[in-house]
């Protein structure tokens, strides 16, 4: 549409004559650096939560129960993988001393954090499926693993089977853990640390810069990306950018013929539309039974 080419147009025109400049240089530099920095990490983090933790979803509620999925979704996706998270990005600028005995103590916590969210999906599950739980172990390790990676499990089934199909190599089970839990909490302590950095001016990619320039290039780049998102979700809005275009109708001819009183009194071009459609329908089907009686 004229108005839609006309902003982009615009808009990249300008935006190329500053890149054209001595100043264009520092700001792509500075957009550069927000997308290595900030970019790519949020679309691969939005990728994860998606995968992770929405995909499969209905499957989870389905076979688990929603109070399962619910409550290890929430508790442990929120709770523990946040904390996890913002633990990493904190404790990155900090030495710990000593002999590293201490770090001994994770490993047995860990194993009886892992039998307890055992034993309490398997409770829950009886408790909501009590006669579709069998007795063997096999059954309770699927139960337990459609609650802990339905998302990146049936992902993974789909992928291995195109990959079987072209004899190429099949993904192994840790990258449903990896992408469920360790790059969900990995990735948000990197934004964080690089958020903090570039904050205090110790970002290590462009140090000599001014902090000014990378305001410019994280607000220009977060409102592009963020103007794309609504966009998307709003498509209505690119019509009122564009504006209302009525369709041309002959001034002479059939149409007025067959809709005098919807062109004198409709209020829009889709009701003039139905108006039409509507008498021209009504002609046909006129002009068919003539026809019929014609022939008869």
């Amino acid at each position: 549409r004229p108005a839609i080419c006309s902003t982009v147009g615009g808009f990249g025109l300008l935006l190329s004559t500053m890149y054209a400049s001595s100043l264009g240089t520092y700001l792509l530099d500075a957009v550069d650096h927000y997308v290595n920095v900030y970019g790519l990490l949020f679309a691969t983090l939005c990728k994860c939560v998606a995968v992770g933790w929405v995909y499969g979803w209905a499957e989870s509620v389905n076979i688990c129960g929603k109070r399962p999925t619910v409550l290890w979704s929430v508790g442990f996706g929120l709770s523990v993988v946040t904390c996890l998270g913002c633990s990493l990005a904190i404790s990155r600028s900090s030495t710990f001393e000593g002999d590293g005995k201490f770090l001994c103590i994770s490993i047995p916590v860990s194993l009886l954090l892992l039998l307890l969210a055992f034993l309490a999906a398997l409770w829950f599950w009886r408790k909501d499926h009590p006669s579709n739980l069998s007795t063997s172990p096999q059954a309770a390790v699927a139960a337990v693993q459609e609650l802990m990676l339905s998302g990146p499990n049936k992902l993974r089934g789909s992928i291995n089977e195109c990959a079987k199909e072209h004899g190429n190599a099949q993904l192994p089970w840790v990258w449903d853990v990896l992408i469920k839990y360790v790059l969900c909490a990995v990735l948000p302590a990197l934004l964080l640390s690089s958020t903090y950095s570039d904050a205090i001016g110790n970002s290590r990619g462009y140090q000599d810069y001014p902090a000014w320039l990378q305001v410019v290039g994280f607000l220009f780049l977060a409102s592009m990306l963020l103007s794309s998102i609504v966009f998307a979700l709003m498509p209505s809005w690119w019509d009122w950018l564009a504006g209302s275009q009525s369709p041309s109708l002959p001034k002479t001819g059939s149409t007025q013929m067959l809709c005098p009183k919807g062109l004198k009194h409709a209020n829009s071009s889709q009701q003039l539309r139905r108006c039409c459609t509507h008498r021209s329908s009504d002609m046909s089907s006129v002009s068919s039974d003539n026809d019929a009686s014609d022939s008869a």
